[in-house]
């Protein structure tokens, strides 16, 4: 089995990496990595855009990210063209694979975005001088859509021997390998604990945060808080992708939105929500349905320790929801729906409840709703507990070192 010393993780030109995020599952991830690698004594790069932040050693590709995001982790109003951004992509993974070529000391190369690096043109010029293990994370789910994408990468991992793929919950594994893809692994996400507080007194409002689309329900969020006359806060992203259904599915029925304000008053205004939190003063009426925006870390702590339930009523197989466990990790309980990686993270009963769907949405709808009455049986301490066990960045980064040592030692595929 090789030493392993030196880890290179690989982003996207999407966005940088910046503790700012305001959005970002995967880019939070590499985030987290870093610092608990960085932490535990290993030689931490990440390949990113030059307007990135790391703690380890950042190992600049282009100048900086595609102008999706900036520095603060919010998104600009400007999108670069498809083609403009192929290109980028390109230039950006060519200089990864010259810096895995050039520094021979690299032990692991961790694939974060997946789409990118084994499908690159230059991957196909250079793979062959490539003897490092790569460990592409499987962020997203299975879709029909990318089944040619899935059917180059077993192609690729296959040929060159030194490629493997991992998974973020085993239903999201299991959805891979039913179409037949080779999954080696299964490793959940953590954060680091210490910085979600935890807080056992709850305030009397519903929280739900996410990019607001039709997968994520927060139209079925509003119906529940319209039937239990509890308050709700809405946090996310807005974007011209879903606008019609933000327009006519979330808008409508709120009472405010943080979109009725300049948006040079939109960081005063939820900072001043935040202020009030923190001194345990309600915020919101009884009946009443908020839209606070894009949350930074700091304002989407103070939304969570104080909500009386995280409200997820997702319909899709999400592979990981990172906002679950940042819940619990506040002592906030969960309700969700069955689908995708829920059963694998909230404790039914004891740090939420989870739903199950019966395709009836009346039958459905009352069953959430008898969640949310029964909210007030749930323990925070629990909810704490439960994630300090189970999904801490320090567990992660553990798992993660362990097949990497198993990838270094020639680790082979059952037959």
């Amino acid at each position: 089995m090789g030493t392993l010393k030196t880890i290179l993780q690989t982003s996207s030109v999407g966005r940088p990496i910046t503790p700012n995020l305001k959005y970002g599952g995967t880019a939070r991830v590499i985030i987290y990595l870093d610092r608990e690698f960085t932490r535990l004594g290993y030689d931490s790069l990440v390949a990113a855009t030059g307007d990135s932040r790391v703690i380890g050693r950042l190992i600049e590709t282009v100048p900086r990210s595609i102008s999706l995001w900036n520095m603060d982790g919010e998104r600009n109003a400007v999108i670069k063209p498809r083609k403009e951004h192929d290109e980028l992509s390109e230039k950006h993974y060519q200089i990864i694979l010259e810096t895995i070529l050039k520094y021979k000391n690299i032990d692991i190369v961790h694939d974060h975005p997946g789409s990118g690096l084994i499908s690159s043109k230059k991957f196909r010029e250079v793979g062959d001088q490539i003897k490092t293990p790569i460990l592409v994370t499987l962020h997203g789910a299975f879709s029909d859509r990318y089944a040619e994408r899935y059917t180059l990468w077993n192609k690729v991992a296959l040929e060159k021997g030194n490629i493997y793929f991992n998974a973020i919950s085993h239903s999201q594994k299991r959805a891979f390998e039913e179409r037949g893809f080779r999954v080696s692994a299964t490793i959940y996400h953590g954060i680091p604990i210490e910085y979600f507080p935890f807080r056992n007194e709850k305030l009397d409002y519903l929280f739900s945060l996410g990019r607001i689309c039709p997968k994520k329900g927060q139209h079925t969020a509003i119906q529940i808080a319209k039937e239990t006359g509890m308050p709700l806060i809405i946090g996310g992203e807005v974007n011209s992708a879903h606008n019609n259904y933000w327009k006519e599915n979330v808008e409508s029925y709120l009472d405010f939105s943080i979109t009725e304000i300049p948006e040079k008053e939109h960081e005063d205004y939820k900072n001043n929500l935040v202020e009030k939190l923190n001194a345990g003063e309600n915020i919101i009426d009884e009946g009443q349905i908020i839209f606070v925006g894009n949350l930074d870390d700091r304002q989407k702590i103070a939304f969570y320790e104080r909500a009386k339930a995280f409200m997820m009523p997702i319909n899709w197989p999400e592979p990981f929801g990172l906002t679950m466990i940042e819940s619990m990790a506040c002592g906030t309980p969960v309700i969700a729906y069955s689908v995708g990686s829920v059963p694998e993270v909230i404790k039914d009963g004891k740090t939420g409840f989870i739903v199950e769907k019966t395709g009836n949405e009346e039958i459905d709808l009352a069953k959430m709703i008898e969640a949310v009455n029964n909210i007030v049986y749930i323990n925070p301490k629990d909810c704490r507990k439960h994630i300090a066990e189970n999904f801490s960045i320090t567990r992660e980064a553990k798992d993660y070192l362990n097949l990497y040592k198993k990838l270094l030692g020639n680790f082979k595929y059952d037959a």
